[in-house]
């Protein structure tokens, strides 16, 4: 019962992030027609090539980033109240030393995926608003 309750939870969170990263990117994405002729103002103006990948780079960050601060902010507060609530059970049952290898583990899976959005992202959103 254990490992299907772990199961169904990390897929469950995987599945979430995926709906999360991909509304961020489609609308991103979306947007770059707009972005394409801010940018090229921006080059215009004499602005280098290096800098506005940084601003874009900067931007994806925030667009990206907030969400993931917001839900890290959400997460601590709730496995703190969960770890308080059933500290016993949990070294009981499971052990402090394999809860921290399956959240891990989960952990790293969620950090994988934000970054291949994230570079995806990047990649199609430079090759979109360049000229």
């Amino acid at each position: 019962m254990n490992f299907i309750l772990k199961t169904a939870m990390i897929y469950g969170a995987v599945v979430l992030m995926i709906i999360c990263l991909t509304i961020l990117s489609l609308q991103q994405l979306l947007d770059a027609g707009q972005y394409r002729y801010r940018f090229g103002v921006l080059r215009k103006l004499g602005v280098e090539e290096q800098d506005i990948k940084s601003l874009v780079r900067k931007q994806l960050s925030v667009w990206f980033g907030f969400p993931v601060v917001v839900s890290i902010i959400v997460s601590a507060i709730v496995v703190e109240y969960f770890l308080q609530s059933v500290s016993v059970e949990i070294s009981a049952y499971i052990g402090i030393g394999a809860l921290i290898t399956q959240v891990s583990i989960t952990i790293s899976i969620l950090i994988l995926l934000l970054l291949c959005y994230f570079l995806s992202t990047w990649i199609l959103f430079r090759r979109s608003i360049t000229e």
